[in-house]
C-alpha cells in the first residue's frame, strides 16, 4: 500500500461522515424552498444583509426591502443564500479543520515521525499527506457544488452545471488559501490542540477583516461564499489568482519547515 493510498485511508472515516454530513444538509436545505418562503422574516434577512460591509457595494440599501421582495421568489439567490453562502461553506470550514489539524502534529506528538522516515523521505510523507487531505476536502467541495444541479432535476427549478463550477471553483481556491493555514500550524506545533485553537483564532480574524473599512478585499469569506457570482454573475478572476498564490507560499514555507524540522 503506498503512503497515499495509507494516508486517504486513515481519512476515510472523517471524510465519509463530512461527506454524508454535507449531503444530507444540502438535501435538506435545497429541497425544501417552499417552506422556507413559508418560514422566512424578509425584515430579519434585510438586516442581516445591513451587517455585511461589502453588500453595500453591490445593493442599494435604500431600495433593499423591495430588491429582497424580487429576489424572494428567486429560486437562484435561495440556493445562494441557503447553501453556497451560508451551509456549504460553513460545512467546509469544518471539514478543513477536522481533516487537516492532526496531519504532522499528531506524528509529532505520538513519536511516529521516526517510523514514517524509516521508510519515506520527508518529501513523499509531505506530499502524500497533502494530497490525500486536500482531496478528501476537494471531494467534499465538488458534491456540494454540484448537488443543487442534482436536486433541481427532482424538483421544478434550474441550476446549471455552469454556475455550480463557478461557486465549486471559487469556493476550492478559497478553500485552499485556509487550508494552507491548517497544515502550516500542523506542522509547527507539536501537539494536535493548538493547531485546532490557532486555526479557529485566524479563521475568525479573517472573517473580521471584511468589517474593516477599506480591507473588504481581504475578507475571504466573500471570496468562499461566492456573494460576487450571484450578484455579478462572474468569478474575481484577479482574486483567485492572488489567494492562489498565496496558498501556494504558505504551503511551500510548510514544506521548509517540515524539511528542516528535528524530530
Amino acid at each position: 500500500m503506498s503512503l497515499l493510498i495509507k494516508e486517504l485511508w486513515d481519512l476515510r472515516w472523517r471524510g465519509i461522515i463530512l461527506l454524508f454530513l454535507t449531503l444530507l444538509t444540502g438535501y435538506f436545505v435545497l429541497s425544501n424552498y417552499e417552506w422556507f418562503k413559508t418560514v422566512t422574516d424578509i425584515a430579519q434577512i434585510e438586516q442581516g444583509l445591513k451587517q455585511a460591509p461589502f453588500l453595500n457595494q453591490l445593493l442599494d440599501m435604500e431600495t433593499l426591502n423591495q430588491q429582497l421582495l424580487e429576489l424572494f421568489n428567486n429560486i437562484d439567490f435561495y440556493i445562494w443564500s441557503q447553501w453556497f453562502g451560508k451551509n456549504l461553506y460553513q460545512l467546509i470550514l469544518l471539514a478543513i479543520i477536522i481533516l487537516t489539524f492532526p496531519l504532522f502534529a499528531r506524528e509529532t506528538e505520538q513519536n511516529t515521525n521516526y517510523f514514517l522516515l524509516s521508510h519515506r523521505t520527508r518529501k513523499q510523507i509531505f506530499l502524500s499527506k497533502i494530497l490525500a487531505s486536500f482531496f478528501s476536502i476537494f471531494l467534499i467541495i465538488a458534491a456540494g457544488s454540484i448537488l443543487p444541479v442534482v436536486i433541481a432535476l427532482f424538483h421544478e427549478f434550474n441550476f446549471s452545471l455552469e454556475q455550480a463550477l463557478m461557486y465549486g471553483l471559487q469556493l476550492s481556491i478559497s478553500s485552499l488559501f485556509l487550508y494552507s493555514v491548517v497544515v502550516f500550524f500542523s506542522i509547527t506545533f507539536n501537539d494536535v490542540i493548538k493547531p485546532v485553537i490557532a486555526s479557529v483564532i485566524v479563521f475568525v480574524a479573517l472573517g473580521l477583516m471584511g468589517k474593516i473599512s477599506g480591507m473588504l478585499y481581504l475578507n475571504i469569506y466573500r471570496y468562499m461564499t461566492g456573494v460576487d457570482i450571484f450578484f455579478t454573475s462572474s468569478i474575481q478572476t484577479t482574486a483567485m489568482i492572488v489567494i492562489f498564490i498565496l496558498a501556494l507560499f504558505i504551503l511551500m514555507g510548510s514544506w521548509h519547515i517540515f524539511k528542516n524540522k528535528d524530530f
